[in-house]
């Protein structure tokens, strides 16, 4: 026979297991079925990591303009197309944040790529020679070289430490291989070599240099940078006071 349970009996069982169920939620883990409370922490990322301003296509906008070695530490320049704003990126996150993770060695500017990791994603951009040529106009008008880009031979940065011999080995006025010095010049120096200096200013140095052959030879690529920019500097010297 079936027991019938008085509505008022059935309204109180039902209050209990709620309240059981409360309580029991309460003492152990929340229950997956119900609203959770907001976490005011998942606000962080979104401002950090704002999706309205990321860069969709971070190459339409970045170029990369040049890539060099600091104690052998590769250091990348990038150029903002939009704002013409010069960023510097290490291995080390710059003020953006940005980090880079990879940059390919070449002895070939042209060639030239790196991998950086920006907002948690990782980029690639390859040298751009457009814009490389617009930061090497930049750097003789904030010189005081001066000029156009039209006729100047455009001078980038080069990694001493990774030459191959054909970057540096040429044959002399006597037909005798030599280590080409002005490889070996700063940036701003070997600039200054290929487009300001005179021609017999030029010959001159490359004269010395040819004369000190065998100890170029014998020399490591810092050595021969500190060789090749004395010699510079003493030919640079007697041509700014008019001595040949």
């Amino acid at each position: 026979m079936p027991v019938m349970i008085p509505r008022s009996s059935g309204s109180l069982l039902l209050s209990l297991a709620l309240a059981t169920t409360s309580a029991l939620c309460r003492a152990g883990e929340p229950d997956p079925d119900l609203p959770q409370p907001f976490d005011p922490s998942a606000l962080r990322a979104l401002a950090t990591h704002s999706p309205f301003n990321r860069v969709v296509d971070f190459s339409s906008i970045y170029r990369l303009t040049g890539v060099a070695y600091v104690e052998g530490k590769p250091i990348a320049t990038l150029l903002n197309t939009e704002t013409k704003q010069h960023i510097v990126v290490s291995e080390t996150p710059n003020a953006k944040g940005w980090k880079l993770t990879e940059a390919t060695p070449t002895t070939m500017p042209k060639h030239a790529g790196v991998k950086l990791l920006v907002d948690g994603e990782v980029v690639e951009l390859r040298y751009d020679v457009a814009a490389a040529a617009a930061e090497q106009q930049a750097q003789h008008n904030r010189s005081g070289f001066g000029g156009t880009s039209g006729g100047r031979r455009i001078v980038e940065p080069v990694d001493i430490h990774n030459l191959q011999e054909s970057d540096y080995i040429r044959k002399g006025s006597d037909g005798k291989e030599y280590v080409r010095g002005s490889i070996y010049l700063p940036t701003k120096d070997r600039d200054y070599y290929y487009n300001d200096m005179s021609r017999e200013s030029r010959d001159k140095y490359r004269q010395i240099i040819e004369d000190n052959r065998d100890r170029m030879f014998r020399y490591n690529p810092d050595q021969r940078a500190s060789f090749s920019k004395a010699v510079f500097d003493k030919v640079l010297q007697d041509e700014k006071s008019g001595r040949r």
